[in-house]
């Protein structure tokens, strides 16, 4: 006997099929095109550095306003 969430997948078996698929494209995409996917990888540590230096920027705002108001 199938475990329920194996059931689900039996069912939907053609979008786990065309994930998949999509999984191949992109993988040969890295391959044959890297620079393409080297862009896309830099743009996405770009945005990651971005998101981090201000997320420490709002925290340290965030604490020195509590303090502020503290006082």
């Amino acid at each position: 006997m199938l475990e329920p969430q194996w059931g689900d997948i039996g069912r939907h078996w053609g979008w786990v099929a065309l994930r998949g698929v999509v999984a191949i494209l992109f993988g040969l995409m890295a391959l044959f095109m890297p620079a393409i996917t080297l862009s896309a990888l830099v743009l996405v540590w770009v945005i990651g550095i971005y998101a981090v230096f201000f997320g420490i920027l709002l925290l340290v705002f965030s604490l020195r306003l509590k303090q502020h108001r503290a006082s």
